[in-house]
């Protein structure tokens, strides 16, 4: 019997809806015999609710990330574990309800903590035989995506400095996965560095994938205004990603400044492409892009942090010295200046990021899940 595989997540930030394309991708490519659906909560339940939720999440986590901080800071308690499961049946109904029996999963998977939640609920009072996996997409562990630990089989967070807090929180060890957040970014059509490079009007050393992508685009804006008027001796691939806006807005300062020394793009199918031609990373510190510049052994320069969970991010990677993070545009613009002088400087975050054992994050987590797959 084939085995059946839902990844269920919510669309607060791109990060978990990236991991779960990835899983399936990979999943799919491994093994042509599982069937697979990935399934986006906010998508079964677009009321007024969860519209508000969710517009109240980007504005926080945008506009006023201080409070977004101390927000994730104070509830990051056994309490919220509690109250979890209640706040996730917002997204709960009954045609979600008639789709989860329907499909019947052997297997789900939930790269977000509300979808845990109530993936739980479903597996206890519907009577499923599903085994419940959840995925962290982070590199902190809150206490908000511990209340599935009672019912799922595995747990995987991203490295083992969380394990301390999660036996202090009871969760059992033998559900416990430190195997790193699982990605499975693929080359599509295996760029020529050397064609990038020549493409630019000026022959500058090194060249930078700037992520100017989903919400975060607006607020990387006064960033590169910085370093286009300035005109440094740096070659910069701008991705906009599905950010019109924001591709118009910095296609308008190329224009006024006259810079030579960039490309931009909107939508594109290949970011790792990108990413594998590039000297570094410049981009906001979400768990995916993070992991993305990590798997390519990218050094990462953090700017534009919403708080919460993208602070403890940027603890994990400039304590391990995979990056380094900038308040403000000043601060970045002077780094690069100095880089521009001595592109040694890279070296030490090179050397740091060869020395991370997670490469294999997405195989380890196929090796795990298909454990329960049906003989």
């Amino acid at each position: 019997m084939k085995t059946k595989i839902l990844i269920a997540y919510l669309t607060y930030g791109n990060g978990h809806k990236s991991v779960a394309n990835y899983i399936k991708k990979y999943f799919n490519e491994k093994n042509p015999n599982l069937i697979i659906e990935t399934l986006d909560l906010l998508d079964n339940n677009k009321t007024k609710l969860t519209r508000v939720t969710e517009n109240i999440f980007n504005f926080f986590l945008l506009h006023v990330p201080i409070m977004w901080d101390l927000t994730y800071r104070l509830n990051n308690t056994r309490l919220i574990t509690k109250l979890s499961p209640t706040i996730a049946k917002i997204f709960d109904n009954q045609k979600l309800n008639n789709y989860i029996k329907d499909f019947n999963p052997d297997i789900i998977i939930s790269t977000h903590f509300f979808a845990s939640a109530l993936m739980e609920k479903y597996i206890k009072k519907e009577n499923l035989n599903a085994k419940l996996i959840t995925v962290l997409t982070d590199y902190h562990v809150h206490s908000i995506w511990l209340s599935g630990a009672n019912t799922e089989k595995v747990l995987t967070i991203a490295n083992e400095d969380n394990l301390s807090f999660l036996h202090e929180r009871n969760i059992k060890k033998e559900i416990i996965e430190p195997i790193g957040i699982p990605i499975y970014p693929t080359l599509k059509n295996n760029l020529n560095k050397k064609d990038i490079e020549d493409a630019f009007e000026e022959k500058n050393p090194l060249c930078i994938f700037f992520g100017g992508g989903g919400n975060g685009g607006t607020l990387a804006y006064p960033y590169l205004k910085k370093i286009l008027t300035n005109n440094l001796k740096l070659n910069f691939i701008y991705i906009a990603g599905k950010n019109v806006k924001n591709k118009e807005k910095v296609d308008e300062l190329i224009k006024k400044t006259n810079a030579k020394n960039i490309q931009t793009y909107g939508y594109i199918d290949n970011v790792a492409d990108y990413l594998k031609i590039a000297n570094f990373v410049i981009s906001k510190p979400g768990g995916i892009q993070s992991t993305e510049a990590l798997y390519f052994r990218k050094p990462f320069l953090m700017i534009n942090t919403g708080g919460g969970q993208e602070t403890e991010n940027i603890h994990y990677f400039e304590k391990n010295n995979y990056g380094k993070y900038f308040k403000n545009p000043e601060e970045l613009y002077n780094f690069l200046k100095t880089i521009e002088k001595d592109p040694s400087i890279l070296n030490t975050f090179k050397e740091s990021m060869a020395k991370n054992n997670y490469q294999n994050a997405m195989q380890n987590f196929y090796n795990i899940t298909s454990k329960y797959f049906n003989k």
